[in-house]
């Protein structure tokens, strides 16, 4: 009988140290799961815009626009650059590289409403932070608004990654002096005021003035 007590008691406590591994396993499992989860949510890919965003010029005036790149959490070693423009608005004149990824791949090429450029680092020395990619020169060839802007071509690549890492853009808004003034600029027709005419009211009162008789004096006759 005694033999039977101590097999039940360890079978007892063989279940309880069961209990106990799972639980543990389980909280181990959600702690990691909850850890790569807010990983995720925290996670910041490589950003791209055209800086300045906002640019107003005149036709036949020039302007440069700068390719900024942030790396956020990546460590970016290549940068495959493609730009989009109307040509009927906007001319290239050249794209030359900047200092963030020194390394030409692909000298830059421009014509026909597209501009790109192929980029990396030096192979010991992938980049990380922000700074100029490319700087882009254009030619306004009219007086419309236009919109200079990334293709869905364009890619960085990090170390690490198979996967393009390029997770935002932002363009470049181009516009004339003449563009910018708003209609709201002007008084719309309700909003002028219309002169009344008031006719004149004379208030003259005249008065009559009759001499008062004086003395009259008949005359000798």
């Amino acid at each position: 009988m005694l033999k039977l007590n101590l097999t039940k008691k360890s079978y007892t406590t063989v279940l309880i140290l069961l209990f106990l591994l799972v639980g543990l396993a389980s909280t181990v499992y959600l702690s990691m799961s909850y850890l790569d989860i807010r990983k995720k949510a925290s996670y910041s890919g490589a950003t791209l815009e055209l800086i300045p965003a906002s640019i107003i010029k005149n036709t036949g005036d020039t302007f440069t626009v700068g390719v900024a790149v942030n790396t956020g959490d990546e460590t970016v070693s290549g940068a495959d650059v493609h730009i989009i423009y109307e040509a009927d608005k906007l001319e290239v004149q050249s794209i030359t590289p900047g200092n963030f990824l020194p390394n030409i791949f692909s000298a830059g090429n421009f014509g026909g409403g597209n501009a790109s450029i192929a980029l990396v680092s030096q192979p010991d020395k992938p980049q990380k932070g922000s700074g100029i990619l490319a700087s882009i020169n254009f030619k306004v060839l009219s007086s419309t608004p236009t919109v200079i802007n990334f293709s869905s071509n364009t890619k960085i690549a990090a170390i690490g990654k198979t996967t393009n890492v390029l997770t935002s853009t932002q363009a470049a808004v181009i516009n004339t002096p003449l563009a910018t003034i708003s209609s709201s600029s002007f008084a719309s027709p309700s909003s002028i005021v219309t002169p009344s005419i008031v006719s004149p009211t004379l208030a003259i009162t005249p008065t009559l003035k009759v001499p008062s008789p004086t003395s009259i004096t008949p005359g000798d006759g």
